[in-house]
């Protein structure tokens, strides 16, 4: 939901967010991970209010040329910046609360359109690349702890350590966990160790790392855009779906499906909020800093997964990098 606190921006439109304002009213607005739909009055609202964002109005002008009070075009604009579909010109200071929430809304249409392009596995996916993403996943979740002890160590307070501690924890034992499905696949336990991730795996690992000890804003909002934005019920047709289709036994898909439901109930998607909380506003300089290193995860991610396209895309070949 967006944040309770409404802003005054210079809006334009998110350049890769597709919008329809066809008849006067806004189309259901779909970002990949999640579709926006309004009702008539509401849609015909916003687009009108869209066909003013140009980058140079302000709320106040927007509502002096609508005719409308400010305050409610205010909070409708802050509710296009908070979902992702409008961006601030204004290099001004914005409330750290609604810019959190919309670099992690921004990140995520950008990631999952990044994740579609890649088209990792395709439609039906050989054994050997549905082992293989598994196998990566497992390493990056058992690598959880070399991210997110940096950030317990350079936690500004006690509240936050405790937060990032809990991840530490959880996510260890969901390496344990993941283990088990890969040995489900016919892996052995000494095959997984002696195993590495890729190339690209491991440069996504370090890329947080180095987030976490320098610049824990960006690695909040990096680490919560990587984490699933799928209800519960979107989470288990997919993976239930990967179950069915036999490539793999049931047993091997399990433990990946019960981590990702786990990680969504836990409510690791609320790590960048927890980080957020105690800040008033972000300043322009720390906008342009947060959003370039959230382009670069995002095209370190892109690489990784170009690396494991390569890697795997033959049906035979080793199940995973250094066996």
């Amino acid at each position: 939901m967006p944040v309770n606190v409404t802003i005054s921006l210079d809006a334009i439109p998110v350049p890769c967010i597709p919008f329809d304002v066809s008849g006067g009213i806004l189309q259901p607005v779909d970002l990949g991970w999640c579709e926006y739909r309004f009702s008539d009055a509401a849609a015909g609202n916003i687009a009108r209010v869209l066909g003013l964002c140009d980058g140079t109005r302000t709320v106040t002008s927007i509502a002096e040329a609508l005719k409308a009070p400010p305050a409610k075009i205010a909070v409708l604009v802050t509710s296009l910046y908070t979902r992702g579909i409008v961006q601030d010109a204004s290099q001004r200071d914005a409330p750290a609360a609604a810019f959190q929430e919309h670099m992690v809304a921004c990140g995520r249409t950008k990631r999952t359109q990044m994740a579609h392009e890649s088209d990792l596995l395709g439609s039906s996916p050989h054994r050997r690349q549905l082992l293989g993403s598994l196998v990566e996943t497992c390493h990056f979740v058992s690598s959880a702890s070399y991210h997110l002890g940096a950030a317990v160590a350079h936690a500004p307070d006690a509240d936050l350590r405790d937060v990032l501690s809990r991840l530490f924890v959880e996510e260890w034992r969901h390496g344990k966990d993941l283990l088990k499905g890969l040995v489900a696949a016919g892996l052995t336990e000494d095959e997984v160790r002696r195993s590495r991730p890729l190339p690209g795996t491991q440069s996504v690992i370090n890329f947080l790392r180095a987030l976490a000890a320098t610049d824990l804003l960006s690695y909040a909002v990096c680490a919560t855009v990587n984490e699933s934005p799928k209800t519960d019920k979107a989470i288990k047709e997919s993976w239930d779906a990967l179950a069915a289709s036999g490539v793999l036994p049931a047993e091997a898909i399990f433990p990946f499906r019960g981590h990702e439901l786990e990680d969504e109930a836990s409510g690791h998607n609320g790590l960048a909020p927890d980080v957020f909380r105690p800040l008033t506003v972000i300043s322009p300089d720390e906008q342009r800093r947060i959003h370039a290193s959230l382009e670069s995860f995002i095209g370190v991610q892109a690489a990784c997964y170009r690396g494991m396209k390569e890697f795997y895309d033959a049906p035979e070949g080793p199940d995973a990098w250094g066996l």
